[in-house]
């Protein structure tokens, strides 16, 4: 229909046809959707759900707004399908969407590994706070002469006679050279405030959205280094 080129007309579906027209081969249908928005399912936007492609793009306004979030948090994922990246499951290389096989990967540093979706098999921004029960690759060269059942974030100057079962959040300026048989004061754990509470009109559970991406800047953004201590990282 090359009649439709330049008319004055955005004709990028006709008679519920789409007819191509709105590319940089055919300069844009002539001109005619210059800076319009143009969609298949106009429905779709500011409907909650960030849709990619033509709807995430300044003319359709980053899909009536719903795609805001996604951009500023991932500005440099690229997909079709933004919705699909932190809805709680791990899509990487080849997966099926509604019967249809993707080739696509969003266990990437880029989307955020998959809007934490597939942080259990790609390496967190932060350490853990939690040690693993397994030893280390590297054997420390000043081993302890019995070993506690978890290690000490703050180990002591010289090793005691026997090892603390509860260690003390810090040590002393001087080791003592006859230790107490009990600890004066049991150590202060972390913890995360739970459910749901609302912050600048955001209603979410905190503790658990910081945890998808940038974990350490939310807690400093979002000012929930008190709520979320364990999350983020205290020392309690």
């Amino acid at each position: 229909y090359p009649y439709l080129v330049g008319n004055g007309y955005c004709e990028e579906i006709f008679y519920n046809v789409t007819l191509g027209l709105n590319v940089a081969e055919c300069g844009y249908d002539g001109g005619d959707c210059d800076n319009i928005c143009v969609v298949p399912n106009p429905s779709w936007l500011n409907d909650t759900v960030c849709d990619g492609g033509v709807y995430n793009t300044p003319e359709c306004d980053f899909d009536g707004g719903d795609c805001v979030e996604f951009n500023t948090l991932y500005p440099n994922c690229t997909t079709a399908y933004p919705y699909l990246v932190g809805n709680g499951i791990c899509e990487e290389e080849d997966f099926s969407f509604n019967g249809t096989i993707l080739q696509i990967d969003f266990n990437v540093s880029e989307c955020g590994y998959d809007g934490g979706d597939c942080v259990s098999s790609s390496p967190s921004a932060l350490p853990s706070s939690i040690f693993s029960e397994e030893p280390s690759a590297f054997p420390s060269s000043n081993p302890s002469k019995s070993p506690s059942t978890l290690p000490s974030t703050f180990p002591s100057i010289e090793p005691t006679s026997t090892p603390s079962m509860t260690p003390s959040v810090s040590p002393s300026s001087t080791p003592s050279s006859t230790p107490s048989e009990e600890p004066s004061s049991s150590p202060v754990n972390c913890l995360d405030r739970d459910g749901y509470w609302t912050i600048a009109g955001e209603n979410r559970k905190w503790c658990t959205w910081i945890k998808r991406a940038d974990t350490a800047k939310r807690c400093i953004d979002w000012n929930l280094q008190m709520d979320c201590q364990a999350t983020c990282n205290q020392n309690c």
